[in-house]
Order: structure tokens, then C-alpha cells, then sequence
């Protein structure tokens, strides 16, 4: 076995989707997906443990960053250099990968002039940019972690290091070995096929180059097996099969039409398009090969004789006639297979002449370089092989045209299938149309509450199918050229009639919720008002009510924030300035709200109007009923609390029944102030734990001020920053972890610019060193931001500015600027007053609604009576002392550690509370943008 019994899981996934790729270039794999949804990524992760070994991220930061740096010798033509190394800098994922002026030097030193990255984000710009600036040809062809390479990517490595013969290939792709040992294999496959007589690998070549998983060994069996004479034949007769298969599928799903036989006719087409594509990945290799012998036998035609004055080969005869004869079959054949099978025949009589060639020369190491003057009849002779070179590129010309052909007829019968799903998908979207308007006459029935609550909930999954089919549909429209936007207008109707009927179920269970809840309790308490009342009856079915309301209020409540909030975006985005950085935010915004967008058949900003004018639609009408019952449920849950007082005032007097209702009557404003006085209770309470633990803290400030002088805070300040230090995140890791370690380093730098001078002079030098390594830190770490930041980030929230950042570092922009340049920016700005993230319009909402839901969830009127208990002792948060704080600290700066550590920030986060406010609202800390993304940063940590 090549791995343990885990890699079954790996390569039944890569069975399932061994050669799923786009069709422009086929290059970008579907597997890695496909594995993390059936591993998860913590099982890839186990499986890279197993096979390379414990990573520490960032641990590959210094120096030229390749390891694992190898020469290739076996298997290969006189004269090739090739070599072989993980990614640069490689510590765990492929994204760790980046060029700096040490891998430059490297690369040079080594007479390396041309890279092969298999790299699944070898399309970096930042790589091949900085390649290309010291003339390094690059040949990204991007290849998924743990997946093989299409035979096409093979081919392309193949030619592209065929033709650089002026230095060095070096092949990498992330750990640098699976990935780049299928490559490296490859390629001495390729060379070994130009010989008359190739050396066949093994396995244990396979071995020794690393190749890593099963599937990418079947794929160089594979590979290997193709290159032989007659590779093509068997993989275009494998082709043909699957077409006739795909044929018979399509044929049968027509005649009972079962989801079944649909399947079968998806997956039948999809395996002859890939057959297909393979067969002609194959005929691409033979010709490159091919060539290649052309080319070695002109090269060899000037070169010394061994014997001289002996008979040289004639190509003039049977070599010329048996090219002329495949050709005219090729041309003349109605058989692929056929035309095929004469390519053999080529390469035969092709690989015999040249075989005559290179014994009747002398190409000993001491004969390069030295040529003879070539005699008339030689002359003709070249020419020769000249016009065959040129009838055999015609004959593969050929062949490759017949293969296209069968593409398109794959292709077309695909789109045929296409169009057929498309109408089964919208007869499923009309159903689901009938039945959510179904659910809404149920609904408007007003039978019962519990009527129509079922009929909302029935709803939300007709409705979450419904839009899977549309998504589902748009999908196929953007794929298929046949069918174009226009034809997705039926199927968004029918989507937002379904839309509009699910907000009229939630507008009508609100207005009944309303009557329901809300005025039946009113009626009832007027009626218990004018009689005597029992109180602590009246409290427990007020707080039943008050349960069922708060929780109703919060599902509704939800749905029309959530749809206006989203429209708040869309206007936003859909007002910017039409330029890149705002293409990017249509982009987001789109997988915000979750829009449907075609985006090869129309813009951003066409999938976000249509988006917005369906949600202005669910808005206006779920607006009125859905806004009057929060409002109600704030009054009932108010109410609730005051039943709760007056129930225990109550029993404080003794029953007094009448006189309690009296009472209750004459003083609701006292019953408000007696609430007010519980919540201070609570709050006094958090203040005195809040006050206690700072007293803790100042007694240890006070305790470290005289054991160690006080300029302690600069010395722990040091050992914070070389921490932090240690935690320097790479071009991949996420922005937000990016955003809360430059928020800590910053912190820690200006309190040691700030305070760091006036230390001892053995602690100040210390204090200037960190400072100035975490400011070339915060510098030299480049990052992708929008051109003009400050322009650009003057009108956005924090949320928006963050969204953006996570954006352009997900598609892999340049990074261009300084992390120091962008957080210089972000302070610069002093932020709106509220947040335009989730201020609504005026339009929309004459107060905003996310006020009422936090009113609605907040402890101020809470429905359960206030409780003496407290759920946290403060013995429980006690801090760690400064001294063992200082050790775990200078612990942690012996190991780099990831910035997504949590264990680490706290850690850090713990210690410059001794440093600062624990509350983060220290002097240094201004009130800018940037505080503003560390706010929502510290919130969501």
C-alpha cells in the first residue's frame, strides 16, 4: 500500500472526481473540495501529519525558504538540469508560499531560470510578478494538496521544460514531494519516450521521487502506458466507448425519465467529456514527443560520422512512403480508431530511423559542438524529414480536429441535458410556487395560531427549496452557451412570487400574533380589573404570554432586520464609484445577501438590482404588522415584570387582594422604579466585581513596584513584544487574525516608545530594540488594500472594511501595502457617529428596527424575577501574577506561534491589561477607524 488504511478515504475521493476541471485550460482541480467535504479539513490535516510530519506555521520564515532542495539525475537527455523543492517558505498550506530577495538569490546562485509550481495558488501575481522581474520564466500549473495533475498539465510541464535549455527547471509545489514527484516522474517519462528504446519506470522510481497518494500513481501508470505506440489508440478507443455510453444513457433517461436514469445521463456525459479531453491530452504528449525526434535527428544530421565514408539512413524511402501512406488513411478514414492506429506506425518508422542515426554518429561528449559540411544529397535529405515533420504535424492536426468534434458532440449533448434539467427544474419550482401560495390561504384561514404557525414554518423549507432550484437553474443558464440570461426571467419570477407570498405568511403571523397575544391579554386584564383578581395567577399567565411573544417577536423580528439590512447594503454598494474596488464590493456584497449571480452571463450590479427590488417588495410588506408586534412584545415583556413585582408585593402584605389591585392601579410608575432598582442592584453589583478586580491588580502593580522599581511595565512591556514578535502572520492568515496581532503589536510598540526611554539604560535599549522590530514588522508584512485607502475606507464601517480585506486577499490580489501604512490610514479617520453597517434608511424604517430588537433582548425589563444568586464568583477570574505571567511569557517566545492561537492571545491580551485599560480604552488608543475594527475584532474573538 502507498498509504495507510486512512488514504482510502483520499483516494475514493479522488476516484469520484479524478479529472473534474474547467473548460478553459482544465487546469483547476474540483478534488480538494470534494475531500474537505468528505474528510474535513481536520482529517487532511491528520493526513499531512502522517505523511510529512508536525508543522509549525511561520517556521519556515527566514532565510531563502526551499527545503527539501534536490538535483533530478535519473532518467533524463544529456544536458538536463532539473531539481526539485518544497514551495519558498512552505511551513503547513500551500498559501505560506513567498518569494523574497534571499529565494531570488537562490535561485540564481543555482543557475535555476525557470520554475514549474504545481502550487494550488500558483496563479500568486506576487510570485510570478517577482519572477518575471529577475527573468525567471514561470509555468504555474495549479494543482489541489493530496490531487494529481490532469495529463494536460503533464504535457504543459513537459514542453515548458523542453524548450529552456539555456539553465535549470525547478519543480515545487507546496511540501514538495507528492504533487512535485508526479511532475518530476513525468518528465523523466516524456524523455525516456524520445528514445528509440525507453526505460520503463517503476515503482519504486515512483518512491523514490515521493509520489505520495494511489490515485497519483494510477494517473503515471496511466501516463506511462499512453506514451506507448499505441497510447493514443487505446485512449481514443476508451473515448469512443464513452460516448456510445453517454448516448445510451441520454436515450433512456428520454424513455422513463426517472431521477435515476437522470443521474446515469449526467454521469455517463460527464465521463466521456473528461475521456474526451484526456484522449486529447494524450495526443498533445505523442506530438510533442514526436517533434522532439524530429528535431534530435536534424540536430544529429551535421554531426561526425563514426566510420567515415559509410552509407548513411535514407529517409527517402520507406521512412517517406510509410508516413505518406498513414496520412492518406488518416485523411481518408471515417474510423477514429483507425486514424489512430496509424500514428503507431508513424512513430515506428520514426523511431527506426532515428535509431539509424544515432549509430552511424559519433556522439561521444568530445564530438559536441564539432559539425561537418553536409554534401548536396544529405541536403535533400533534410529536406526530407522536413516535409515529413510538416505531414506528421497534419496527420496529429487531423486526428485532433476529429477529437474536437467529438467534443462538441459531447459538449452539445450536454447542453441538451442541460435544457431538459432546466425544465424539470422549473416544473419543481412551480410546484413549490403553488405550494407556498398553499401555505399563505392556510395562513390568511385564521383557524388558529398554531395554524399558522406551522403554515410560516412549512414556508421558510418551501421556500429555502425553491431557492436551491433557481440557484440551481442559474447555475446551468451561466454554464452553458446555448442558453442565455433571458431565459432565467421565468424561473425569477416564479422565485419572487414565492418570496413575496413567504413575507405575506409572516406579515399575517404577526398581525395575528397581535391579536392573539397582545389585545387578548389587554381585554383580559380590563375584565380582571373590575373584579377580584388572583395576582399570582395573573403573573403566571402574563409571563406564559410574555414567553410565547418574546420568542415569536425574535423569529420575526430577525427576518425583517435581516431583509433590511441586506437592502441597506445593496444601495450602499450599488451608489460607489465605478471602478475595480468597486466591482469587488458588488462582489461581496452579492455573497453577503446570498443574490443569485450568473456572473459569466451578466454583472454585480445586475444580480444585486434584481435582489434589492424583491427585497424592497418583502420589506414594504412585512414592515407595518411585523414593526406594530415588536413594539407589542416590548410592552407585554414589560408588562410581564411588573406582574412579577406586584405578585410579590403581594404576598409581602398578606393576600390583600383588593387592595393590590388598587395599588397595582395608583402606582405603575413606582412599580417602574422599583424594576429600575434591581437592574442597578445587578449593575452595582458588576461594578463592585469590576472594582475588585482592579483593586487585585493595583496591589500586585504596588507588590512589582517595590520588588522590582517601577519601571517593571517596561521590562513586561519587552517580554510582551518579543512575544508578540514570535506570532508574525503569514500572507495567509485570515484578516482578522492579521488585524487583532497588529492590534496587540501596535499597543505594546507605542507603550515602549512612550515609556521605554525613561527606563534604565539597559532596559531602555531593550525596550527601543523590540520597538523598532515590531515596527519593520508591521511594515515589512505586505498585505492587498484598496489604492487610495483613505478615500476608499472614509465612507465604510468596520465590518464593511474588514469584509473588503478578507475579499481581496481570498482572490489573491497583489499585496502591495505596508500592514503599518494601511493601520496609519485607518487612524487617520474618525468614524460616523453610527455605524452604516446597520443604520437603516429613513425610507425604510422610521426608527431603526435593530434599536427595538435589542430593547426587546435586553436585561431591562427582563421576564424572569430578579435572582439573588450570581453565577460567577469573582475567585473565578482572579488574574495570574505578573511573575508567572513573565515566564509563560518568555515561554512562549522560544516557539513561533500562529497568530490564530487562542491561548496565546490571551495570554498577551492578559498581560498588557497591566499595561493599559483591561477594557482596551487606554490614551493611546484614539477614537478612529481603527479603533472601531479593534472594537468589533475584541467583540467577536
Amino acid at each position: 500500500m502507498w498509504l495507510s488504511t486512512f488514504g482510502i478515504v483520499l483516494l475514493w475521493a479522488a476516484t469520484a472526481v479524478s479529472s473534474e476541471t474547467s473548460d478553459t485550460g482544465r487546469v483547476v482541480h474540483t478534488l480538494h473540495k470534494r475531500i474537505f467535504e468528505t474528510m474535513g479539513k481536520a482529517a487532511v490535516n491528520k493526513l499531512k501529519v502522517e505523511l510529512h510530519g508536525p508543522c509549525v506555521p511561520g517556521s519556515n520564515a527566514i532565510g531563502h525558504g526551499f527545503q527539501r532542495f534536490k538535483w533530478v539525475t535519473k532518467h533524463l537527455s544529456p544536458g538536463d538540469r532539473l531539481a526539485r523543492s518544497s514551495a519558498p517558505h512552505y511551513s503547513c498550506d500551500d498559501s505560506d508560499q513567498q518569494l523574497t530577495d534571499s529565494s531570488i538569490e537562490f535561485l540564481k546562485q543555482n543557475g535555476i531560470n525557470h520554475i514549474i509550481s504545481l502550487n494550488s495558488q500558483a496563479n500568486d501575481p506576487a510570485i510570478e510578478s517577482m519572477l518575471t522581474a529577475h527573468g525567471i520564466t514561470y509555468t504555474p500549473l495549479p494543482v489541489a494538496d493530496f490531487t494529481s495533475p490532469t495529463v494536460e498539465q503533464l504535457n504543459d510541464g513537459y514542453i515548458s521544460f523542453r524548450a529552456d535549455r539555456s539553465g535549470a527547471t525547478l519543480v515545487w509545489c507546496g511540501f514538495g514531494h507528492g504533487r512535485t514527484g508526479v511532475m518530476v516522474t513525468a518528465l523523466q517519462m516524456f524523455r525516456q519516450s524520445e528514445k528509440s528504446s525507453p526505460t520503463q519506470l517503476s515503482r519504486n522510481d515512483y518512491t523514490d521521487n515521493h509520489v505520495e497518494t494511489d490515485n497519483q500513481v494510477t494517473l503515471l501508470d496511466r501516463l506511462q502506458n499512453s506514451l506507448l505506440p499505441e497510447g493514443v489508440r487505446l485512449e481514443v478507443e476508451s473515448a469512443e466507448n464513452a460516448l456510445k455510453k453517454a448516448h445510451a444513457a441520454m436515450e433512456n433517461w428520454k424513455k422513463d425519465k426517472s431521477p435515476s436514469s437522470m443521474t446515469d445521463a449526467r454521469a455517463s456525459i460527464s465521463d466521456a467529456v473528461d475521456k474526451l479531453h484526456e484522449a486529447s491530452g494524450v495526443l498533445g504528449a505523442h506530438y510533442e514527443i514526436d517533434r522532439t525526434i524530429f528535431d534530435r535527428m536534424l540536430d544529429m544530421y551535421p554531426k561526425p560520422l563514426k566510420e567515415p565514408g559509410s552509407s548513411q539512413p535514407d529517409p527517402s524511402k520507406s521512412f517517406k512512403q510509410k508516413i505518406q501512406e498513414a496520412r492518406e488513411r488518416i485523411e481518408s478514414s471515417s474510423h477514429l480508431m483507425d486514424s489512430a492506429g496509424q500514428l503507431a506506425v508513424v512513430d515506428g518508422v520514426l523511431r527506426d530511423l532515428n535509431r539509424e542515426f544515432q549509430h552511424s554518429r559519433n556522439l561521444s561528449p568530445g564530438s559536441i559542438g564539432v559539425d561537418r559540411s553536409l554534401s548536396g544529397s544529405e541536403k535533400e535529405d533534410i529536406k526530407v524529414i522536413e516535409e515529413q515533420r510538416a505531414a506528421t504535424r497534419r496527420m496529429f492536426e487531423i486526428l485532433s480536429e476529429k477529437l474536437k468534434q467529438l467534443q462538441r458532440e459531447a459538449s452539445a449533448m450536454d447542453t441538451r441535458l442541460g435544457v431538459l434539467q432546466m425544465a424539470e427544474l422549473n416544473q419543481k419550482l412551480h410546484d413549490l410556487k403553488v405550494n407556498m401560495q398553499n401555505h399563505l390561504s392556510k395562513a390568511q384561514q385564521r383557524y388558529s395560531m398554531g395554524q399558522t404557525h406551522y403554515a410560516s414554518i412549512d414556508s421558510m423549507v418551501t421556500l429555502a427549496d425553491a431557492t436551491e432550484a433557481a440557484t440551481k437553474m442559474a447555475e446551468l443558464l451561466d454554464a452553458h452557451e446555448g442558453l442565455s440570461k433571458e431565459d432565467f426571467n421565468s424561473i425569477q419570477q416564479s422565485l419572487y412570487e414565492a418570496r413575496i407570498s413567504a413575507a405575506k405568511i409572516t406579515a399575517e403571523e404577526a398581525n395575528q400574533a397581535i391579536n392573539h397575544y397582545i389585545i387578548t391579554l389587554w381585554q383580559r386584564k380590563q375584565g380582571q380589573a373590575a373584579e377580584k383578581i388572583n395576582v399570582e395567577r395573573e403573573a403566571a399567565q402574563v409571563n406564559e404570554v410574555a414567553r410565547h411573544v418574546q420568542g415569536l417577536a425574535g423569529k420575526i423580528g430577525a427576518q425583517l432586520q435581516e431583509k433590511a439590512e441586506s437592502l441597506k447594503l445593496i444601495n450602499s454598494v450599488l451608489k460607489g464609484p465605478e471602478n475595480h474596488a468597486h466591482v469587488q464590493d458588488l462582489e461581496i456584497a452579492i455573497e453577503t445577501v446570498g443574490a443569485i449571480w450568473m456572473k459569466h452571463k451578466e454583472d454585480a450590479a445586475t444580480a444585486l438590482t434584481r435582489e434589492r427590488d424583491t427585497l424592497k417588495d418583502e420589506v414594504e410588506i412585512m414592515k407595518p404588522p411585523v414593526y406594530a408586534f415588536l413594539e407589542g412584545a416590548v410592552i407585554v415583556k414589560r408588562e410581564s415584570n411588573m406582574a412579577h413585582v406586584v405578585a410579590s408585593e403581594f404576598e409581602a402584605n398578606g393576600g390583600a387582594e383588593q387592595q393590590m389591585l388598587d395599588w397595582r392601579q395608583k402606582n405603575m410608575r413606582a412599580l417602574e422604579d422599583m424594576m429600575k432598582q434591581e437592574i442597578l442592584k445587578e449593575k452595582e453589583a458588576e461594578r463592585k466585581r469590576l472594582s475588585a478586580e482592579a483593586k487585585r491588580r493595583a496591589q500586585r502593580v504596588q507588590e512589582q513596584e517595590v520588588s522590582k522599581g517601577e519601571h517593571w511595565q517596561v521590562e513586561l512591556a519587552v517580554d510582551i513584544g518579543v512575544a508578540v514578535l514570535t506570532a508574525i502572520p503569514s500572507v495567509a492568515t485570515p484578516i482578522i487574525e492579521v488585524l487583532y496581532w497588529a492590534r496587540q503589536a501596535l499597543r505594546v510598540m507605542r507603550f515602549l516608545q512612550r515609556f521605554g526611554k525613561a527606563a534604565p539604560q539597559n532596559v531602555a535599549t531593550k525596550a527601543q530594540h523590540v520597538s523598532s522590530q515590531i515596527h519593520d514588522a508591521l511594515h515589512s508584512f505586505k498585505m492587498a488594500a484598496p489604492p487610495n485607502t483613505h478615500a476608499w475606507a472614509a465612507k465604510k464601517s468596520a465590518v464593511q472594511i474588514i469584509k473588503r480585506l478578507e475579499r481581496m486577499q481570498s482572490i489573491k490580489e497583489e499585496p502591495t501595502q505596508s500592514l503599518g501604512e494601511v493601520l496609519e490610514e485607518l487612524e487617520s479617520i474618525t468614524p460616523p457617529t453610527d455605524d452604516p453597517e446597520f443604520e437603516l434608511e429613513d425610507d425604510v424604517f422610521e426608527k431603526p428596527i435593530n434599536k427595538l430588537m435589542q430593547k426587546l433582548e435586553s436585561i431591562e425589563v427582563p421576564i424572569e424575577a430578579p435572582s439573588a444568586a450570581r453565577a460567577v464568583l469573582a475567585s473565578s477570574t482572579a488574574l495570574r501574577s505578573i511573575d508567572e505571567l513573565e515566564d509563560l511569557l518568555k515561554y512562549a517566545a522560544l516557539t513561533p506561534h500562529h497568530s490564530s492561537d487562542s491561548n496565546f492571545r490571551f495570554l498577551v491580551e492578559e498581560a498588557e491589561s497591566y499595561l493599559f485599560d483591561p477594557k482596551g480604552n487606554d490614551a493611546q488608543e484614539p477614537k478612529t477607524l481603527l479603533s472601531a475594527i479593534n472594537q468589533h475584532i475584541m467583540a467577536t474573538a
